[in-house]
């Protein structure tokens, strides 16, 4: 086939007859995630299912669907060829939005929740919830030395 983007096969079945299969292959732009920046973490969900990356530089956090079944294993025989996890992407935030502080991606869950720390120590966590079509902050704060006061 001539055509750009496009690739074919051609099966023959027992009786000789031919049957073409054509696919067409669409070419994604590539675009600068994290405006170029490198990305400093990637996590991913307890099951698999979702993934977010942070890059520290841009202060951005990615959401990212993965759409892979669940009876597939990430661990493969060796009689099959290493198949990558598609990304499918989902959302994205400036960090700066939600808070000014020391930032850091700390856990993601399979149902879009994004935790980050927020100040260090562990003290104040973020959680945002991606599955709105506006991420929303849910903000907790933490004493962790709260049992030591009288």
């Amino acid at each position: 086939m001539s055509n750009e983007g496009e690739s074919s096969q051609i099966l023959q079945s027992e009786d000789s007859t031919k049957i073409e299969i054509s696919e067409s292959i669409k070419l994604i732009k590539p675009t600068k995630l994290h405006n170029g920046k490198k990305i400093a973490m990637l996590l991913l969900s307890p099951n698999s299912k979702y993934a977010a990356t942070w890059s520290k530089d841009d202060g951005s956090i990615y959401g990212w669907q993965l759409d892979q079944p669940a009876e597939q294993s990430v661990e493969q025989s060796e009689n099959e060829f290493h198949q990558s996890k598609p990304f499918k992407f989902d959302c994205s935030i400036n960090v700066k939005d939600f808070c000014n502080k020391y930032v850091s991606l700390i856990a993601v869950s399979n149902n879009k929740l994004i935790a980050i720390q927020s100040s260090v120590g562990l003290q104040e966590i973020i959680v945002i919830n991606f599955e709105l079509e506006a991420p929303k902050k849910i903000e907790l704060k933490l004493n962790p030395f709260a049992e030591m006061i009288e």
